[in-house]
């Protein structure tokens, strides 16, 4: 996935390795873990400030909230699969 997920401009990527851990880099050079498992990552600025943010669904249904790469959030409840495959609110 590419987006510009910390508001500097410059696209980063962004990716589920297949034991399902996130990994993302802004630079090429530096690869970070965010921690946890994840089945479903999504890129879109969902809070409207302008940003990439990512969305993952993890494999026990909860989703999980990435906001600039500094506030990572649990939300509350279950998604549908085929909503955060698709991006969708």
């Amino acid at each position: 996935m590419v987006g510009d997920f910390t508001g500097t401009g410059i696209d980063g990527i962004a990716g589920v390795a297949s034991d399902g851990s996130v990994w993302y880099t802004t630079d090429m050079a530096t690869w970070t873990n965010i921690p946890g498992l994840v089945d479903k990552l999504v890129v879109k600025d969902l809070n409207g400030d302008g940003v990439d943010d990512l969305v993952a669904r993890a494999s026990d249904g909860s989703i999980w909230y990435h906001d600039r790469l500094v506030h990572v959030d649990k939300r509350a409840g279950q998604a549908r699969s085929d909503k955060v495959a698709h991006g969708e609110r």
